[in-house]
């Protein structure tokens, strides 16, 4: 029985450390996102392409991004491209048949949730 505790104990400082990286790694991101913005905003008003820092280059320049639509906008606009092409039937039963052609096959694996005792009662 102790080493099955003791990999439960594992289990959950693991599980404690991966949820405290996640929460670090969020702040970092916006963090850096908050420098770029001000080193960004540096060289254009100064009209510069680029700034030295001793051995590292840092260039500015824009790359194409696309923003997230929403599930609803998706699903309208897969509906009128449909039409467009000439699809008949019921439209969104060849919708979910084409999303589950992109998906792989279903299977069941094992799961371990953990919950703290007397919290979720």
């Amino acid at each position: 029985m102790s080493e099955i505790s003791a990999a439960l104990k594992e289990l959950e400082g693991v599980a404690r450390e991966m949820h405290n990286l996640n929460k670090q790694m969020k702040e970092l991101r916006q963090r850096k996102k908050d420098l770029d913005s001000i080193v960004i905003e540096y060289l254009d008003s100064n009209d510069r392409k680029g700034v030295r820092l001793d051995n590292i280059v840092f260039v500015a320049s824009e790359k194409n991004a696309r923003g997230r639509k929403k599930k609803n906008e998706i699903e309208k606009e897969t509906i009128e491209v449909l039409r467009r092409h000439g699809v008949q039937g019921d439209i969104h039963e060849v919708i979910e048949e084409l999303e589950a052609t992109r998906k792989g096959a279903p299977s069941t694996v094992p799961v371990l949730k953990m919950k703290a005792a007397g919290l979720f009662m």
